[in-house]
Formats: C-alpha cells, structure tokens, sequence
C-alpha cells in the first residue's frame, strides 16, 4: 500500500499490526515496533504531525532504556525522524538538533549496518541543518566527524552517505570562501567516490566536476572554470534527463551571480548536437546577455522563464549580500 501511495490503507494495515500483536512474544516485537515506526513516517507525511510525534514518542518512553540489540535500528530511526519533525517547527527547531546529536551519541559504537545507516542519516540530517541555518563552519566541522565516523565501515550504503557529506562538506567551505579547502575536498571526493553511482543515479565524479565548476568560478579564475565546464560538457549525456537537469542549474546559478551569459552559450554551443537538447537555455542566455535572437515560440516560452528565474536568484543573492553575516559563516549559494 505504502510503494503505491495508498497512505491512508498503509497506516491502517501498521495499525492493525501494532494493535494485534502487542502481547505476543520477543520475536513478533520486532515487527511491532517496525510497523510502529513506519504508522508514524506515515502520518508525519500527511501532515498528522501530532500524531506521528505522539506514537514516536511512545517508542522511545516505552523502550529508550532498553538495550536489547534487536531494538536499536528501531530505536535509532524513531530519533531521528522525531529530530526531522521537531525540527520544521520553530518552537522545537534546537530539540530536533538535539534529538539528532543524541541518535550519534548513543548509537554510533553500534557495528550493526541497520543502526549504522540511521547513525549517518543522522548526520547528514545536522548537516543539512546548520547549512540552512548558515553555519558554514559548524557544518563543515561536522562533516568532517561524519566522514571519520563513516570509513569506519564499507557497507556501501554507508559510503554513498560519506560521498555525500564530502559533496556537501565541499559546497561549505566554497560557500564560506574557503576555495583551497573546497578544491581538496572535491579531490577526496572523486579519489575515494568517484565511480560509485550518487545522487540523481549519476556517479560521483559527475558532481565533482559540476562543483569544480562553480568552485572555480566562485575563484574568479575564469581559465580554470571554463576549463572545468568543457570537461564537464563533454561527458554531458544529452539523453539523460537528471544530467541535462543538473548542467541546467549550474549554468543558471553561474549566470545568476553575474557570470557572463554570452560566455556561456558559447560554451554550450561549441557541441551542436548538445546544443540541440540545451536550445531554450542557450536562447535565455544570449538574450540575457542582450543579443537578438530568433526562435520558435514555444522555446522562447520556455527561455523567458529560465531569465525569470536568473533574476529571481540574482536578486536572492544579492539580498543575502546584503544581509548582515551570522557569526559562524554566511552561505552565499544554494546547496548541491
């Protein structure tokens, strides 16, 4: 019911689940307990969020203290998915963070994969967090603890969380100005990740080299990010739809803090038959950079919405510009 989106009749069935085999024995606890959890994720989902939070706490009063082993990913998963609620509300935005830290402190000796994940999830969740909130450093210090915490094992879900926290360990450190940092971090990245498959179902290595792009840029080395892109454009796969996304959006966000529109059609236009798939972006650009252009209706549709969206983020950026700077670092760019 759950993988079809019935989430109504999945809550239901957990329900009945939790309802029917309270009483049983040790080994049905399990299930319980997991049909608990998931009965909770649900409601939190459809915006019950009192009553996720309530069954979520019930879990962890009924069986925090209980250290027997089979209890611990359940334990640990309802943590932080409690952190991940707390934390949307202002009122219980520091509990969330809190949650999450007691999920590490409490679980991360644990050598069980199934706890092991929820510990990493847990990090990447106060990552995320502090990088929101624009606590550059205090991220990146974190990363670094989740990196250490991850090589300790080579469960390979495990290390597609270590890739990611480099991937955004990297974005940090560029974002609080700290080129040199960055650069190293996206070397780390592709030498230890890189060929394993990421975010988007596109190896590591294909996000390293779109951040090597904006670090670069965010340089004002304009050889070495031009560089960068052409590397980048080459693996270009223009029939892949998360890549033609994805080389979209770091040319938008280049374009909307100032980088040189015709540059970068240009660049786009060096490949005609990529060109072909990135023809309203290319439009946008030129346009963007005041040359006249002629195309067909529909793509010119499409082209005035990617101008609205570089002015809607020029003008983010520059009211971020203008604001005062927290004390832990300011973020100047969206997250990867």
């Amino acid at each position: 019911m759950q993988k079809m989106n019935d989430t109504e009749s999945a809550i239901a069935i957990y329900d009945e689940i939790a309802t029917t085999y309270r009483y049983e024995k040790e080994e049905m606890l399990d299930v319980v307990l997991a049909a608990k959890v998931n009965r909770a994720s649900l409601h939190i989902v459809l915006g019950h969020r009192q009553e996720g939070l309530d069954c979520l706490t019930d879990i962890i009063n009924r069986y925090g203290h209980d250290d027997r082993p089979f209890l611990a990913p359940h334990l640990a998963r309802a943590l932080v998915d409690m952190g991940s609620s707390q934390s949307e509300m202002p009122d219980t935005r520091k509990a969330g963070l809190e949650t999450w830290r007691a999920v590490i402190d409490r679980f991360s000796a644990s050598d069980l994969p199934s706890v092991r994940k929820h510990v990493a999830n847990a990090y990447i969740k106060i990552v995320a967090f502090l990088a929101y909130h624009n606590f550059a450093e205090d991220a990146i210090a974190t990363c670094e603890k989740a990196v250490e915490y991850i090589e300790n094992g080579d469960e390979l879900e495990i290390r597609r969380h270590g890739a990611q926290m480099l991937l955004v360990k990297g974005w940090a450190e560029r974002s609080h100005g700290s080129i040199n940092r960055a650069l190293a971090t996206h070397q780390e990245l592709d030498r230890r990740f890189g060929d394993i498959i990421g975010l988007g179902g596109l190896p590591w290595r294909w996000h390293v080299g779109r951040e090597r792009v904006l670090t670069y840029y965010k340089a004002g080395t304009v050889d070495h990010w031009r560089q960068m892109f052409r590397k980048l454009y080459a693996t270009l796969d223009s029939e892949h739809e998360t890549m033609l996304f994805d080389l979209h959006e770091t040319v938008v966000q280049i374009a909307s803090v100032g980088g040189s529109s015709n540059v970068l059609a240009h660049e786009l236009l060096a490949d005609q038959e990529k060109a072909q798939a990135l023809w309203p972006l290319i439009v946008a650009l030129l346009r963007h950079a005041g040359e006249s252009v002629r195309a067909p209706a529909e793509v010119m549709e499409v082209a005035d919405d990617i101008l609205k969206e570089i002015e809607r983020r020029r003008l983010r950026n520059a009211s971020h510009s203008a604001a005062p700077e927290p004390q832990a670092g300011h973020q100047q760019e969206e997250g990867p």
